[in-house]
């Protein structure tokens, strides 16, 4: 089965801000760490992709041609990557006896719901997970069912131990490839939502 997300253990949680109000037993504030997944309720989860879509407006469009541009970038990149990337869930996933898809903590990020908005994808009816400890609500018998630009990136970006080493030898022809694709993404995520906020600043 093909793989999406990455083990929960090593999923980053939220520190509080600098500021924020807690409680006599030190604890943060009820609206702080946030929610894991974020946006996870149906009802957050329209609010959000109805605020990208609010940027998608024709008064809008010129003051967004950067973060179009970016997204456009980031969806040559993501193609470049679904070969490589597939053969080696293919090559891995079906009997893999712990399934990452299965327990991973992931959701879509900013960046994502930015890229899919601005390339004019379908939004996906929810968060891969509905709660921490669910299995993603996309994966199908025979593995992911979104296609590999309607994935949050986090499902692109990890390789679990074996498929790192399948990569370094039976791919390794396609491993300086795959290593700088992945550093571009990284790149062009953060210039993704840097633009996207400038742009915002003057809408």
């Amino acid at each position: 089965m093909e793989k999406a997300g990455h083990p929960s253990r090593v999923s980053p949680q939220a520190e509080a801000p600098h500021g924020a109000i807690t409680t006599a037993s030190g604890s943060a504030d009820a609206g702080w760490p946030p929610p894991i997944p974020p946006w996870a309720a149906p009802r957050i989860w329209a609010a959000a992709t109805a605020s990208v879509d609010h940027h998608l407006q024709l008064r809008h469009i010129g003051l967004h041609r950067p973060t179009r541009h970016c997204a456009r970038a980031i969806a040559e990149v993501m193609v470049s990557l679904d070969p490589p990337m597939t053969a080696l869930a293919q090559a891995t996933c079906p009997d893999c006896v712990d399934p990452c898809c299965r327990r991973a903590t992931l959701w879509y990020d900013l960046a994502d719901l930015l890229a899919i908005g601005f390339l004019g994808l379908p939004w996906p009816p929810g968060q891969p997970m509905r709660s921490v400890g669910a299995p993603c609500r996309y994966l199908g018998p025979g593995g992911c069912r979104l296609a590999r630009l309607h994935r949050p990136w986090i499902c692109t970006w990890y390789l679990c131990p074996r498929q790192r080493s399948m990569l370094n030898s039976d791919l390794r022809s396609e491993a300086a490839a795959v290593t700088s694709r992945l550093a571009a993404m990284k790149t062009l995520r953060v210039r993704l939502v840097e633009t996207f906020i400038e742009a915002s600043g003057r809408a």
